[in-house]
């Protein structure tokens, strides 16, 4: 894995390889060096901080635990900037276009109510970092707004699922411009 560190004072590039069998030196390693310097570290190429110690510097994060790093949902929102800026350089782009898409869906096994392992649609991923399953999410182009369907769960669900989050949870977890339920996606306005 690439990464470059950044610092406010200077900047300086910082390569580092993270292999497996020393990931945890690896990463404490990074650690001592964010700490040392104040440095915010960005994956290779990227705007979007990475953060693996301080994740109340960033709301926004997309993390999947202990030995992983927090990336900051700002990445997802440069992933959709370039997305729009990719669609209007297009020669035949049309104002007013909007890309929409279908995240991954949730599947039982056979006839159960045992849910498979989850995979989010890698695309959807790409552009919301969006972990929850049956979500859709929309991009007007020219305003570069996004928005985010998420399922209405019944509160009984709360019961087998734990707590059931509003809207404004997801709106402030993945920073998207709208959130709405996929339920209500003939009424919305894009």
């Amino acid at each position: 894995m690439l990464f470059t560190a950044k610092s406010d004072a200077s900047t300086c590039a910082v390569c580092l390889s993270l292999s497996v069998q020393r990931r945890q030196d690896s990463y404490a390693a990074v650690d001592a060096l964010i700490s040392k310097q104040s440095l915010r570290l960005y994956f290779k190429g990227s705007k979007a901080p990475v953060s693996r110690t301080q994740p109340d510097r960033v709301k926004a994060v997309y993390w999947l635990g202990n030995d992983t790093l927090r990336v900051s949902a700002a990445l997802f929102a440069e992933n959709r900037e370039r997305l729009c800026r990719g669609l209007k350089a297009e020669k035949d782009f049309k104002p007013g276009s909007v890309v929409v898409l279908q995240g991954g869906e949730q599947k039982q096994r056979y006839c159960t109510d045992t849910d498979m392992l989850f995979r989010q649609e890698s695309f959807f991923h790409w552009t919301f970092g969006v972990t929850e399953a049956d979500c859709y999410g929309a991009i007007d182009v020219n305003s570069k707004k996004s928005f985010l369907f998420v399922p209405k769960l019944p509160e009984s669900y709360a019961t087998w699922m734990g707590e059931i989050y509003p809207r404004e949870h997801f709106k402030e977890k993945y920073a998207v411009d709208e959130v709405h339920y996929t339920t209500d996606v003939s009424t919305v306005s894009l």
